[in-house]
């Protein structure tokens, strides 16, 4: 059911099961992916939260009509880096905010640094992940995060996923990182910024 709602969608081009409960959707003209987590259940709590599992998941969503969460539980979702939507909230969602679909403050993001009199050049190495060129400097592995609050746990997913990265740059104006994601990055050899600090 959850697929056929997303084929009427008009920015899905396609979407397939991957699991039972995991679908792949392709989103927009650059052909997106992101991966949908399915829950069944009426409601989510903190402690169901806890116990979610998430990856490889980038948004867990709700899909039975009138189900519920707890804030509490959506903040761990997203500490854990996802984002959780109900099927209500999903369709809304689906034209832009969902993770890995550039939105526009991505790209006001890296605009700033081709302005910048000290790099050279931006490749973009994922969605999410840029190399950044410097005149006279080493190259730097940035990560473009949309955190709210940045964990320890976050960081820890980032490094997972790309070891390489140097900095983690959590960019909307409203976001900030806790002290133990910004202790954790530097334990690994990395830096985590706000969008000022950068």
């Amino acid at each position: 059911q959850l697929i056929a709602r997303l084929g009427e969608h008009h920015n899905v081009n396609w979407s397939a099961p991957v699991e039972h409960d995991l679908v792949e959707v392709s989103l927009g003209e650059r052909a997106r992916i992101v991966m949908l987590r399915a829950l069944t259940g009426a409601s989510l709590d903190l402690a169901g939260a806890y116990e979610l599992e998430i990856e490889p998941a980038d948004v867990v969503v709700m899909i039975r009509y009138g189900a519920g969460h707890e804030w509490s539980a959506k903040e761990v979702v997203r500490d854990r880096g996802s984002d959780l939507y109900t099927i209500a909230q999903l369709w809304g969602a689906l034209q832009s905010k969902l993770k890995g679909y550039e939105e526009p403050k991505v790209r006001y993001f890296l605009s700033r640094f081709e302005d910048h009199n000290r790099v050279t050049a931006i490749e973009r190495l994922s969605d999410r992940l840029v190399t950044i060129e410097r005149q006279g400097l080493e190259p730097l592995v940035v990560h473009i995060a949309d955190e709210y609050i940045l964990s320890e746990e976050f960081v820890l997913k980032v490094l997972r996923a790309d070891p390489g990265v140097d900095i983690i740059a959590n960019i909307s104006q409203w976001n900030h990182y806790s002290p133990i994601g910004a202790q954790t990055a530097r334990d690994y050899g990395i830096r985590v910024f706000d969008h000022k600090e950068l």
